[in-house]
Order: structure tokens, then C-alpha cells, then sequence
């Protein structure tokens, strides 16, 4: 098994044969891997000032033969470089199809460990190829890279660049989690930066963070990039994010991820 995946992955036309490990169930693409069901789930995005969606992100759902849910991290620690590799390929194309089955405009946000991105090169060419064969236009296409994976500057912005150079927009996700630097964001300047769930989560009982949020939106946007908040769980959290000039926004309080990307109304305005 481990030797097939190895060759699938080193294959010419990696995006024909990576449909090996794939078929459509009850209407929807899925994808096969190390005895587990690999699907899709859609969250929308929302531009906060025009109470309108703008996008989804995709989510990986995966279930064991047991039906039992997976979570992703499980999937991907487990697995050897070659089945990374594979597993992050067969995931983005999953979601690439059923995003376009699904007929919906707008954005299509998928999360990319830039590891796999700068690493997956060595097994042949993949996501320009993917993005063409289905016909999704690369400008409709957010890579999302989490900013404190990365030690190494170098390779957060050999992915970043990657990306930009196919055509797709960039996003920093998770950005003031952990040991966040500005000054990294100055330099490969992003399209967006997705500030982590917990600062808004603070910004509830903290009045000092609420006093900063309004900041920090300034300095990303002098970067260039816009503002996203995710993790909005209540009204008081979407109050403060709409206060503070966030550009968009993500979270439970708005909608939460379902099977199909579809548009079901506006942005519910906070109560």
C-alpha cells in the first residue's frame, strides 16, 4: 500500500490518478484514505460591512468504517511524508469538486499545511493541474497558512508565493495565537489575516484586548491585507467585531459548517 502511495504521488498526472482514491456517494465527492472516509464541509465567510457572504472554507470530515469521526490532525500525524502528501492533495481536490458541484459564487477558502506545499513539489505538480481540470479559476481560491506553524521564514513565504505566482489569494490563518510577528506580515503581505478565535473570545471580559482589537485591524490593513475575524460565537463577540472595523468574519453565531456550500440570507446582524 505504502509503496502504491508513493507511486501515485511521484506520478506524472498526479490529479488523474489521486481519483483513484476517490468516488461520489449519496451525491457528493469523497475520498478514500488508511481505512477512513474523507468529506467536505462549507462554513461560511461573511464581509461584516455588506451583511453578505463572500466565500467558505472547507472542512475536513473523515469517519472511520465505523462510522466514528476522525479528527484530521490524527490523520495527518500518523502518516508517513509520502501519505501527507497524498492525504493534503486528495483532501483539496474532495473539496474543490463538491464546491463546484455545489454552484455557489464566491470564494473557496482550503487550509494548506505549508510544509506539504513547499515539500509536495518533489512528488510532481498537482494543485495548478487540480484547479484546472475541474475549472476552478485560481482567483477564486483562498490558501489558508496557519503563520505559527512556520519557524522558517523562508518556507512560510516559499508557500506564500507559490500560491500568489498560480493566482490564488493568501490568507494567514490563526494569526495572534502563540508567538505571532507583525513583521512577518509586513513582508510577504498577505491578501487576508485571519485573527485567532481567542482574541475575540478576550475581548468579551477584557476591556483592555477590546481597546486593541480596533489596532491591530489598523496595522493589517496598512499592510495591505484585510481583516478577518473567526471564532464568533455570540452576539456581544459579532458586536465587538463589527466595532472594531473587521472586515469579515467567520463563526457559530453566523452559520455553521454544513454539507453543502450554499447561500441561506444575509449576515444575521448581532441582536
Amino acid at each position: 500500500m505504502m509503496a502504491e502511495r508513493r507511486e501515485m504521488a511521484c506520478a506524472v498526472s498526479a490529479v488523474t490518478t489521486i481519483e483513484r482514491y476517490s468516488d461520489i456517494r449519496a451525491g457528493r465527492h469523497v475520498g478514500h484514505f488508511g481505512g477512513c472516509l474523507i468529506g467536505s464541509a462549507f462554513q461560511p465567510i461573511f464581509n461584516l460591512g455588506q451583511r453578505q457572504t463572500v466565500g467558505f472554507e472547507a472542512l475536513l470530515r473523515a469517519h472511520d468504517d465505523l462510522g466514528r469521526r476522525v479528527p484530521p490532525q490524527d490523520l495527518f500525524q500518523s502518516s508517513s511524508e509520502p501519505d501527507c502528501i497524498l492525504l493534503d492533495r486528495l483532501c483539496r481536490a474532495v473539496h474543490v469538486r463538491n464546491f463546484l458541484a455545489d454552484g455557489t459564487a464566491g470564494l473557496l477558502f482550503l487550509n494548506v499545511n505549508p510544509h506539504v506545499s513547499i515539500r509536495g513539489r518533489r512528488y510532481g505538480a498537482f494543485f495548478r493541474d487540480m484547479l484546472e481540470r475541474y475549472g476552478l479559476a485560481p482567483g477564486r481560491v483562498v490558501i489558508e497558512i496557519i503563520e505559527g506553524a512556520v519557524q522558517d521564514e523562508a518556507v512560510l513565504a516559499g508557500a506564500v508565493d507559490y500560491y500568489k505566482e498560480i493566482g490564488c489569494l493568501v490568507a494567514i490563518d490563526d494569526f495572534g495565537a502563540g508567538h505571532s510577528n507583525f513583521d512577518r506580515i509586513w513582508r510577504i503581505r498577505p491578501d487576508i489575516v485571519k485573527l485567532d478565535k481567542s482574541l475575540i473570545a478576550q475581548a468579551v471580559d477584557n476591556p483592555l484586548a477590546r481597546r486593541l482589537l480596533p489596532k491591530l485591524v489598523g496595522l493589517i490593513r496598512e499592510s495591505g491585507s484585510l481583516a478577518l475575524i473567526e471564532g464568533v460565537e455570540t452576539a456581544e463577540q459579532a458586536r465587538i467585531a463589527l466595532a472594531a472595523g473587521f472586515d469579515l468574519g467567520q463563526g457559530y453565531y453566523f452559520a455553521r459548517p454544513a454539507e453543502r456550500a450554499s447561500v441561506e440570507g444575509d449576515c444575521r446582524a448581532p441582536g
